[in-house]
């Protein structure tokens, strides 16, 4: 049981009152999709993050001491029916799965850029490929292969989508790609993929598994599709969107491969007047020909 609430807290029992509140507030924002006032700021969310914290609190006293459970499936039950209440019993409003022991697994939203030294992320094509070693094409096919859906911009989804059907076949009804010994198995995910693109002027896109997500009501809907059931959904490009998700809180992971090279010109994945945003350094891989992918994740 320790080991499923995890994923969630980040902690182990003994945890202070503090930690264990401050993480069912950021638990309460994702699943909820209330990331700013007045929504976080009322009293049926702060209510919400109370129930959430008193259960937690008693799982990780019962882990703990391996205290026997007691009354606190009923406790849960009823927290789960003052949540629909409060938020309803919809898909963007729905109570966690499993209130009481923590082992609901959300899907992850994640940002991954092609960055240089200058931190310019425009036309990766003309200078990324001279340090794209072998140990740099496993990693992105081993990202491509735990993906489970591409959260896109306009203008990158327009890009991708005039260049990416042309290098494999068409996928549209066919199974799922999961041999990563395919020659073919890269375009093959890209063409396959469920595509999420936002925009509030696409009409009929032709890319194969394309939907389009307006901007009213966005973060209620990708806090909907995290507590669905797949792999991750994983960012590619998209700065504006990426810039405009940012300080919404949305984005659980940023994957930067930083590539040994200043091009001097160019967009920026975060340019001036963004505003100040902390993350907190989860990992570091480097590769032989000078590409360093640092990990990071909320603070």
């Amino acid at each position: 049981m320790c080991r499923n609430i995890r994923p969630l807290y980040n902690f182990e029992p003994p945890a202070p009152e503090e930690e264990v509140r401050a993480a069912a507030l950021q638990y309460v924002r994702k699943i909820s999709g209330f990331t700013k006032p007045p929504m976080a700021n009322d009293a049926a969310f702060q209510a919400a993050v109370d129930d959430i914290a008193r259960i937690s609190a008693r799982l990780l006293s019962e882990l703990e001491t391996n205290a026997a459970p007691k009354d606190r499936e009923i406790e849960a039950a009823k927290a789960r029916e003052r949540w629909v209440q409060r938020f309803g019993r919809g898909r963007f409003g729905g109570p966690p799965h499993d209130l009481m022991n923590g082992s609901m697994k959300m899907r992850k939203i994640v940002v991954t850029e092609f960055l240089s030294l200058d931190g310019v992320k425009e036309s990766p094509h003309e200078w990324h490929f001279p340090f794209f070693d072998e140990g740099a094409q496993k990693y992105k096919l081993n990202e491509v292969m735990n993906t489970g859906a591409l959260l896109l911009g306009r203008v990158t989804y327009d890009g991708f989508a005039a260049a990416w059907p042309d290098r494999g076949e068409a996928m549209a009804g066919k199974p799922e790609p999961l041999n990563p010994e395919s020659e073919t198995v890269f375009q093959d995910r890209f063409n396959w993929l469920p595509k999420y693109v936002v925009s509030d002027s696409l009409t009929d896109p032709s890319w194969n598994n394309s939907h389009v997500l307006r901007g009213e009501n966005l973060m209620q809907v990708l806090n909907g599709l995290k507590q669905e059931e797949g792999k991750d959904i994983v960012i590619h490009g998209s700065g504006q969107l990426v810039n405009s998700l940012m300080p919404e809180g949305v984005i659980d992971e940023y994957r930067l491969m930083v590539h040994p090279i200043v091009v001097g010109k160019g967009q920026r994945l975060f340019p001036e007047g963004l505003g100040s945003t902390t993350l907190r350094l989860a990992d570091v891989t480097s590769y032989d020909k000078g590409i360093v992918v640092l990990t990071y994740a909320p603070a």
